[in-house]
């Protein structure tokens, strides 16, 4: 029913690594994933584009895109949103659907995980409220327009100038950054941090990483990772040690 057939997963975000090989073991069939795909037209789960259609339409639409651009008739797509519990009140909830659809032999299957264990732990552990930015750090100044749009020449020269170091540009953000990060704002914090050991973490990562100082929130500022150990115990499974800070002390 399934082998050797071409399975299309529908998605921009490299979901596929995980997805595909699960189907490919069990159905055997071979995937593909539409180069340049673009779901966040369809309204993503951070919130930047307003999604009109329920949790099912969506990942349908996605489906339904990505055949046009691969003739394919077997495909998967999924669809996940964070917010309040829909049945709990007062927690937190990650809830997912994954959709699998078969054109040929007129199939679909649909897959839903609704679980409190979500990708909003930071704010329980560091107890940050949601309105609250956090920054972004960048390995290069050319990663400024991944996360900016229009950013202004002095501002440009500003980040060629302080770094990396502890300074911070605030400019109008992408769609594609998360609501989560700016805090609903329509603006992003960018930072260059001037730690090796950081910079070096940065480098081995494709993408900028948004991260609040390892404190409780309205406590101070660690500068130290006995800090970071005494403030969350066994809340955090490691600390990353670079030496001790030499500067910045703040209240986060």
């Amino acid at each position: 029913m399934f082998s050797k057939r071409k399975l299309v997963v529908s998605t921009k975000r490299e979901k596929d690594k995980v997805i595909a090989p699960l189907f490919e073991k069990e159905l055997g069939v071979k995937h593909l994933t539409p180069k340049n795909f673009d779901t966040v037209s369809l309204g993503p789960f951070t919130g930047e584009i307003v999604n009109k259609d329920d949790p099912i339409v969506t990942p349908k639409n996605k489906y339904l895109k990505a055949i046009e651009l691969t003739n394919c008739d077997l495909g998967i797509a999924s669809e996940g949103s964070f917010g309040s519990h829909p049945y709990i009140p007062f927690i937190h909830a990650a809830d997912k659907f994954l959709i699998f659809i078969d054109k040929k032999n007129k199939l679909e299957i649909i897959e839903r995980d609704l679980s409190t264990q979500t990708n909003l732990a930071e704010t329980e552990i560091k107890q940050r409220p949601l309105f609250n930015p956090v920054i972004v750090h960048i390995k290069s100044v050319a990663q400024l327009d991944e996360l900016a749009k229009g950013v202004p020449p002095k501002a440009k020269l500003l980040a060629e100038t302080f770094f990396p170091g502890s300074f911070t540009l605030a400019l109008k953000k992408q769609p594609q950054v998360s609501n989560l990060v700016t805090g609903g704002r329509d603006t992003v914090a960018i930072r260059m941090p001037n730690h090796q050991t950081t910079l070096a973490l940065l480098k081995k990562i494709n993408f900028p990483l948004a991260t609040p100082s390892a404190n409780p929130f309205g406590c101070i500022s660690p500068t130290s990772a006995l800090h970071v150990e005494s403030y969350f115990l066994n809340k955090i499974p490691l600390v990353l040690d670079g030496g001790n800070c030499k500067t910045e002390l703040n209240l986060q």
